[in-house]
This record gives structure tokens, sequence and C-alpha cells, in this order.
């Protein structure tokens, strides 16, 4: 819509010849043409994947930018209108997708960058595209943004919309409800560091440590700083989770707030692959500022000391996952 919205009023007058009377039709159609297709949105997410929907509209707005640089007015009018149908459908699917798949704990922070990056490059592109035109002219800029538009509408079959998005369980799952009482400042800044042991059977061990990967993604998604995967190189099959958050108020907030559903099915699937519940144990570091704890330490050499509180090294699972 950038190029569009930015030349149109330029592109009536000098490439199709007509007045501000013109100009106004041509933006009530793409008005139009965006109120049909949002009361069309429903039945097409019935009938078609978002991607296929995004495919489809970026392909038919690029094709109607194309025709703002050749066509007359008269055969403009039905193109608005169509285009107008096109962008309505890339912007919903978008955002739908967008307000979906967020959790509700980050959802106004997501949305707010998410806002800001799509009306803060309309801005700077409408200024971008002006001085193309400026150098090149109305026609070939307009010509310019459509190729760009029906390239990045070819590129969706390539990188499609993740499918299960908007269709993840971000209801809010307590992950436990019996948190250790510590001896800690809930207003403390210093890290707590979680781990939790596994015990797994020879033949399920490639598969948890597959299953643990989108875990990792879990707990740095819900606050964690750091995470790595543990296994005891001396007793095939023990392993330990250890992920170290930045305050005790944080992993509270990890625990009652921030994990969804769809972290509980990652967590529920990896911890099926054991031979029984995880014991979990935390640690508060207590150490001086010069011997911090070093989760990404080489080799899983870490700084800190048994009497800062840090748990016995154990050997890292083939590097940092």
């Amino acid at each position: 819509m950038c190029p569009v919205g930015a030349l149109l009023p330029t592109a009536a007058h000098d490439l199709m010849g007509t007045n501000a009377a013109g100009y106004s039709t041509l933006l009530v159609l793409l008005g139009v043409g965006a109120i049909i297709g949002a009361l069309l949105m429903d039945k097409v997410r019935q009938i078609m994947s978002n991607s296929t929907a995004l495919f489809i509209s970026a392909i038919v707005f690029g094709l109607g930018t194309l025709a703002v640089a050749k066509v007359s007015l008269q055969v403009m009018w039905p193109i608005a209108l169509i285009s107008g149908i096109a962008w309505i459908l890339s912007l919903t699917t978008l955002n739908v997708a967008m307000q979906l798949t967020l959790p509700e704990w980050v959802r106004a922070r997501g949305l707010s960058v998410y806002l800001l990056v799509f009306m803060g490059s309309q801005a700077i592109g409408s200024f971008i595209w002006g001085i193309v035109a400026d150098r090149v002219g109305v026609a070939w800029t307009l010509v310019v943004a459509g190729v760009f538009l029906l390239l990045a509408g070819l590129s969706v079959p390539l990188l499609p919309l993740i499918k299960v998005k908007g269709k993840l369980d971000r209801n809010v799952v307590a992950l436990s409800t019996d948190l250790p009482v510590l001896s800690l400042d809930e207003s403390k800044s210093d890290p707590v560091v979680v781990r939790s042991t596994y015990h797994v059977k020879k033949e399920n061990i490639d598969a948890f440590r597959e299953a643990m990967w989108p875990v990792r993604a879990a707990r740095l998604r819900t606050g964690a700083a750091s995470w790595q995967l543990l296994e005891q190189t001396d007793a095939e099959g023990s392993f330990a989770e250890e992920f170290t958050v930045p305050s005790w108020e944080e992993h509270i907030l990890q625990h009652t707030v921030r994990w969804t559903g769809h972290e509980e099915d990652l967590l529920t699937a990896a911890r099926a692959l054991a031979d029984d519940a995880p014991q979990v144990t935390h640690y508060d570091p207590g150490c001086p500022a010069g011997d911090q704890y070093r989760p990404d330490e080489v080799l899983g050499v870490r700084r800190g000391s048994a009497a800062c509180g840090w748990p016995a090294p154990v050997s890292l699972l083939g590097g940092h996952r």
C-alpha cells in the first residue's frame, strides 16, 4: 500500500489525466474493496490457508500497482476495487496471526513493536518512494514497486507462515504449585539457577535430546537468560536441564503467568521420554560480583564454587543447544 498511497495523487493527475474528483473516486473504490475484503475474510480462511491468502493478495496488489502506471482512469476503477480487497486480506491475515500467536503476558508489547515497524515502514517507505519518483518518474517508480510486490508474493510459497501460527494454545497453565520457600528476598537482582535431573532409557536418549530442543526455546521465551542440557559422563542416560533466570521474581512469573498450554505440551512430550518425574532443585548463587556464574563457558567449565551455592560441575552434552 505504501507506494500506491504515496504516489496515487501524482499518478492520478500526471498519468491518468484526472482531477481531485477522479482521485477521490479511486480512494473510495479502494476503501469499498477493503470493506468487502473484511466481510469475506471468514469465508477466505475457511477455504484456504493463511499463506495462500497472503500469496494471492500480494500478487493481486502487485498487479494493481503495475496497473496504476499503465491504464486509464476508467480501467483503473475495477482494479482499485479488487486491489482494496487484496490489501485488507494481507493486512488482516498478518494482524490476526500476530494477535493469536502472542501469549497474553507479552501480547501488548509484541503488537506495539509490530505496529511500530508497520507504521514506521509506511512513513519511511513513502519518503523513499517519493525521492525515487523525483529521479526516475512516477510511472517507473510504480513499475519497480509493483515488481517488488510480485517478488514478495512469490516468496510466500518458499517462506510460508508457520502452519500452527494462530492455532497455539495460549491459555496460561501454572507450571507448578509447589515452588520452594527459599530464604531469598524477592526484590533481589541475583540470578536463580534451576536444575532438573532426568533418567532416560538408552533407547529414548536420542528422542529425549530432540524433544528438549523446543523446551529450550520455551524456557528462553518465558524469561530464562540462558539454558543448557548436560549429560553425566559416567552414567548413561542421566541428564540435567539447567537454566538461569535473572531473579527469583522472574522465576515466579515464569511459573504463574508466562507458561502457556503450548509450552506445557512441549515439556510434557520431553518428560514422557524419561523414566520418572524429574528432580528439580533451585540454586541461589550468592557470589561476590567478581565470582559470577557463566553458564555458557566453553566445555562446561564455569566460574564460581560450591561455597557460592553452585552445583558440582557436569560435562556438557555435545556443546550448547
